[in-house]
């Protein structure tokens, strides 16, 4: 018996029936993730590996983005303002007013997306991993406090 599967009787006895041996459903089960992986064998490049501080460092970085981006957008739209001004009685003057309307939703779009699809769930991410490792040290030293 492998540690692996030592482990996985452990964890998940259920997966076993009275002679330790997988249930056909589990086998299945196996099988089906094994068709899920590209070449059907376990990954074996590097693992993914994120600290909460890198994860709260690149949603500091997503924060970074969008305040440069709506800065940019403020110089943009005072100049667009200019322009607006000069155009009174042009045929174009309302296909600009319509552009100014679309570009002010589409910026609010793109700020809200690098705010609450990006830079918090980055964040939130980080202070649940945290949460995470917290509990587990104290299950752990619980455990080993125990024996």
């Amino acid at each position: 018996m492998t540690p692996e599967k030592d482990w996985d009787r452990l964890l998940n006895p259920f997966r076993y029936d009275e002679d330790g041996n997988l249930t056909r459903a589990a086998r299945e089960q196996d099988t089906r993730m094994r068709l899920n992986s590209i070449d059907g064998k376990r990954p074996t490049g590097p693992k993914l590996h994120l600290s909460p501080a890198e994860l709260r460092a690149v949603g500091r970085a997503a924060e970074k983005v969008k305040s440069d981006f709506e800065e940019a957008d403020d110089a943009a739209e005072k100049a667009t303002r200019r322009i607006a001004s000069g155009l009174g009685g042009w045929r174009s003057a309302d296909a600009f007013a319509e552009f100014q309307e679309r570009w002010k939703v589409q910026v609010a779009h793109v700020s809200r997306m690098l705010k609450h699809n990006i830079a918090s769930p980055l964040k939130n991410t980080a202070l649940d991993h945290e949460a995470h490792d917290t509990e587990q040290s104290s299950q752990f030293g619980q455990r080993t406090q125990g024996n």
